[in-house]
């Protein structure tokens, strides 16, 4: 430093402060375009939604299915005794019966689980449904609308094993509830098909017989 001029000095702060600002500048450059890719990335990664979200909307769903078959159910208009039409035969059969069972709780049948219980196929039949009991209670409701009048057998003898099925169940499991399947009711009006097992089979017989007849 001693060596040189005055000027020479200046000459060279002057100098190596540009370089410490171009220095800074490019700093600054790389910084803001690493900054630019990581919001790129952050815009681009696609959503990811926790279990519990994932559950919230899959509840939400069921929800909004359960609300649409309510409102089909709500402008449905009741039908009368004595003039059930089609497949809500069944339904308006059940709503009446259910209730003489005298359960506290029941559990549904659809026509899925009649089919399987009564070793059916699902095309033997027009519709079914059905309830049973506790599973220590053999009692047990379900009604079957046959296709025409030639698979009627077929269903009656759909019953007829159920009811065989239950006996074995029950001879060692339950004895009291295997002596009650000896009121157990098979029982027949057009092309549908009754199995009940109830301490008011004869009553629910007797009413079914009058929606249908």
């Amino acid at each position: 430093m001693n060596n040189l001029s005055k000027k020479q000095v200046t000459a060279l702060y002057v100098l190596v402060g540009i370089v410490l600002v171009c220095l800074i500048g490019a700093i600054i450059v790389v910084v803001r375009g690493q900054d630019k890719e990581s919001d790129a990335q952050i815009t681009s990664k696609p959503a990811v939604t926790t279990e519990a979200e994932d559950k919230d909307a899959a509840k939400d769903d069921i929800d909004a299915n359960v609300k649409s078959n309510d409102e089909i159910k709500d402008g449905d208009e009741a039908p009368e005794a004595g003039d059930i039409v089609g497949s809500s035969d069944i339904d308006s059969l059940m709503s009446e019966l259910v209730p003489m069972m005298g359960l506290a709780k029941t559990v549904d049948l659809d026509a899925s689980k009649v089919a399987y219980y009564y070793e059916l196929d699902e095309s033997d039949f027009n519709n079914a449904k059905g309830v049973i009991g506790d599973v220590a209670l053999a009692d047990e409701l379900v009604i079957i609308e046959a296709k025409d009048a030639s698979g009627v057998d077929k269903i009656k003898a759909g019953a007829e094993g159920r009811l065989s099925s239950q006996k074995s169940s029950f001879q060692d499991y339950i004895p009291e509830q295997f002596k009650r399947l000896d009121g157990a009711k098979i029982v027949t009006s057009g092309n549908y098909v009754m199995y009940v097992v109830s301490d008011n089979a004869d009553k629910i017989v007797d009413k079914f017989n009058e929606k249908l007849n």
